[in-house]
């Protein structure tokens, strides 16, 4: 009866865990496949509303660096759903990135 119980809760927790382990690692930074115009555009009209494109356009930063600061303008009020933060951020790295 142990042995019933213990292969009726242990089997399905194997498959679980196989499941996952053959669904591989998942990714650390998600992107989202868009034309670099999208991203242009988003930079424009949500960024450009409290300073000039310009600013953004004569930095040079990597990903990470990008990332931090799209982060700092969110929390300053600038508003982008999630997608558009990534859309931007892999802009900005794409054509002003080291």
């Amino acid at each position: 009866m142990l042995r019933k119980n213990v292969l009726t809760f242990a089997l399905p927790a194997l498959g679980s865990a196989l499941l996952l382990l053959s669904m591989g690692p998942a990714s650390a930074s998600p992107t989202v496949d868009a034309t670099p115009a999208e991203g242009l555009a988003i930079l424009e009209n949500r960024c450009a509303v409290c300073h000039g494109v310009d600013k953004v356009t004569r930095t040079q930063k990597d990903k990470r660096q990008w990332e931090r600061t799209v982060n700092r303008m969110m929390g300053k009020g600038a508003t982008l759903t999630e997608a558009e933060k990534i859309l931007l951020i892999d802009y900005l790295a794409t054509h002003h990135g080291r």
